[in-house]
């Protein structure tokens, strides 16, 4: 990967012009981690120190973070991936913190088939939803769907649903992926150069890699969940905070209390036929329902 890279940039430099060198075109180069440690075959190392040496050795234009988070064997039995999904998000937030380099997020779109029997199922405009805000919760400042394009098939593997058929035809998946981005366009200015100061989660199962909320996080006192559990993440862009609220839970609704501090003025920002709409609370005890893998986000002066 490394001589790949330094023979691409030989030719399209990424840097600004010196005395010996042009400057370059400023076109980003695209290497993609493996997704996993076992993958990426780094042995007995764990995946945190896999991308710091791809970090230390590359210094990529950016970090591209894949992983699929639903995955159903051959005998039926549905695998969500939680654990390796959020302990991944944790080391590439750290990480793009440290080496001033920006990751993005993969969100599966895209159905497959193996012929051994395992399969990923067409995913649910829910199940986008929380990868994409998961990880723009995290700090991403992009978001890949994976793929766009319906794959041709192959011996090994049958491809369905993406959001693009192989004829170029709109599936429902289309349709997903542009209920999510309106989401997203309308909310850029929170998410883009963003930083996350602290995130934190909720519920029953303490996944690997993650802190669990204990106490007050920006002006929230507390919050209540229930077993499924939150994402909870305090981002700061450009000097402005926000909170972050993903449920966890990708097929249902999940009730949310908060208690906020009363010396902050507290606004709830959502978005409204496209377009970012901030309003002021008038209590400090709430409760929402967030819908599956739905989010809340709110705002403090």
């Amino acid at each position: 990967m490394k001589k790949a890279y330094d023979w691409i940039s030989s030719f399209d430099p990424v840097t600004a012009p010196s005395d010996e060198k042009p400057a370059g075109s400023g076109h980003v180069i695209y290497i993609g981690l493996q997704g996993s440690a076992e993958a990426a075959q780094v042995g007995t190392r764990s995946y945190k120190d896999y991308v710091e040496q791809f970090q230390t050795v590359i210094q990529p234009s950016f970090f591209p973070y894949s992983w699929g988070l639903i995955y159903v064997l051959a005998n039926g039995t549905v695998q969500k991936g939680y654990d390796e999904f959020f302990l991944n998000l944790e080391s590439y937030s750290l990480l793009s913190l440290y080496a001033e380099r920006p990751f993005w997020a993969f969100v599966r779109s895209q159905a497959y088939v193996r012929s051994t029997g395992g399969s990923t199922p067409a995913p649910t405009v829910a199940q986008m939803r929380f990868a994409a805000f998961s990880a723009l919760a995290y700090g991403a400042q992009g978001i890949v769907y994976d793929r766009y394009r319906q794959d041709a098939d192959t011996s090994s593997t049958k491809f369905s649903l993406a959001p693009i058929d192989r004829e170029g035809n709109k599936t429902v998946t289309w349709n997903y992926v542009k209920e999510v981005n309106t989401d997203i366009k309308a909310l850029n200015s929170i998410f883009f150069e963003t930083e996350a100061v602290m995130v934190r989660h909720t519920g029953k199962t303490q996944y690997a890699g993650t802190s669990m909320l204990q106490g007050a996080i920006g002006p929230i006192s507390q919050l209540v969940s229930q077993d499924s559990g939150v994402l909870v993440s305090h981002l700061n862009t450009k000097g402005t905070n926000y909170i972050v609220i993903v449920n966890h839970d990708i097929d249902k609704s999940q009730l949310v209390i908060l208690d906020f501090s009363d010396f902050w003025k507290i606004y709830r920002i959502s978005v409204v036929q496209g377009k970012m709409v901030k309003s002021l609370l008038t209590t400090t005890h709430t409760y929402y329902n967030v819908p599956a893998g739905g989010y809340l986000i709110f705002t403090w002066e």
